[in-house]
């Protein structure tokens, strides 16, 4: 619980640049069942190829997709909140083919930001489940050097000292694993936000 502040706050403040997979960093025990540490495909989430041939620079230079899309996806938007404002858009888009792109690119924007959101979240999953397991380690050391103490009242003030020491190990690697459990289901939020988003940009996409 220490470091949940800590962690909300980077979320808010992060789109900046994706953090190397999980992969690349050597972590084996991904903590965050059902979620996949893989960006993010448009295809994915619109559930086939995006029609309107979107880009990433479509959306970054057109400025009222651009406004709508950052506000959209803010961490500190609920998926409601977002929805509506991508309906504020809708009637500022045009109409026919010029509508559907701009639809489309919103769709792409929406993608890309989540994702450089998500790589922030596995930044922090990484680091929280590389901690747990070195102070896992720590523990098993802690605890094979209690075992090794003689029994004579003359070890009674180094056993004493390292039953604290194997106490803070093992809490700081129970916080750490918490905080790693935590970003899992923030990164499963996300994901959902993300589609919930999308399903919405979709439903005005054949309307008049």
């Amino acid at each position: 619980m220490r470091g949940r502040t800590l962690v909300l706050a980077i979320l808010t403040a992060a789109f900046a640049g994706p953090a190397a997979t999980l992969a690349q960093e050597g972590v084996k025990d991904w903590p965050c069942k059902g979620q996949t540490s893989d960006p993010l495909t448009v295809e994915a989430i619109w559930g086939g190829p995006l029609p309107g041939g979107a880009t990433a620079a479509a959306w970054e230079s057109d400025a009222e997709v651009r406004a709508a899309v950052v506000f959209a996806t803010e961490p500190e938007n609920a998926p409601d909140t977002g929805i509506a404002r991508l309906g504020e858009l809708v009637p500022n888009l045009g109409v026919g083919a010029a509508k559907q792109a701009r639809l489309a690119s919103v769709a792409v924007g929406m993608v890309e930001r989540s994702n450089i959101l998500r790589g922030f979240i596995l930044e922090g999953v990484r680091n929280f489940t590389l901690s747990a397991r070195i102070l896992r380690t720590a523990v098993a050391d802690n605890d094979k050097a209690i075992a090794d103490l003689p029994k004579e009242d003359a070890a009674a003030a180094t056993r004493t000292n390292l039953t604290r020491v194997r106490r803070s190990n093992f809490m700081r690697m129970d916080d750490a694993e918490e905080e790693a459990e935590f970003l899992c289901t923030r990164l499963a939020y996300v994901e959902k936000k993300l589609r919930r988003l999308t399903a919405a940009v979709k439903s005005h996409f054949d309307a008049p």
